[in-house]
């Protein structure tokens, strides 16, 4: 049996609990850009070189503790992503909650927009909602990259293919797909 692209994204979505299929450009709903980017804040990205462990975070005090104290080196803003589910009053929520799970043992945090996790949060504690983020491209979003190091037992998020492209050659971080959709730092 064949299926467009399409019809496959949406099987897909349908499979992970997505709550409503990606839409193409031509049939997005109307938005609201100017809203949408004033109530974006960042999502700070931190790195710790003797733990080989990433932070993220929107909260500006926890990204400076990080700094400050525990030893981590600012690596500046993944993305600027919303605190709240944004919805359009012309076509309905166009944000997915991106649900923080942690490993305590590898002191590790993986972001998911799936509530119940997936097949790489086998073994993590859901948290919360740290944030949301967009299924799509939606007033200039752009993916969110994620990464993962099996011997560091650590997740990288980025949004730069440059940036993608080094920590896979260089690093041995295997690319895990697209997290989710964030506006540009």
């Amino acid at each position: 049996m064949k299926f467009s692209s399409a019809t496959f994204l949406t099987i897909a979505l349908a499979c992970v609990g997505a709550s409503a299929a990606p839409k193409t450009k031509a049939t997005q709903p109307p938005v609201h850009c100017a809203a949408i980017a004033k109530l974006a804040v960042p999502f700070y990205k931190s790195y710790n070189a003797h733990t080989v462990k990433h932070l993220y975070t929107p909260d500006v005090a926890k990204h400076n503790n990080a700094l400050n104290s525990l030893k981590y080196r600012d690596q500046g803003v993944v993305g600027r992503v919303l605190m709240q589910s944004f919805v359009d009053p012309d076509g309905g929520d166009l944000t997915l909650p991106f649900y923080r799970f942690d490993h305590k043992a590898h002191a590790n945090q993986i972001f998911t927009t799936v509530e119940k996790g997936d097949r790489d949060t086998v073994g993590y504690t859901k948290m919360r909602v740290e944030v949301y983020v967009f299924p799509f491209e939606v007033c200039g979003a752009i993916p969110l990259h994620r990464l993962y190091n099996a011997r560091y037992v650590d997740h990288f998020y980025t949004t730069k293919q440059q940036e993608k492209d080094e920590y896979m050659a260089k690093y041995g971080y295997q690319y895990q797909g697209i997290a989710g959709f964030v506006l540009e730092a």
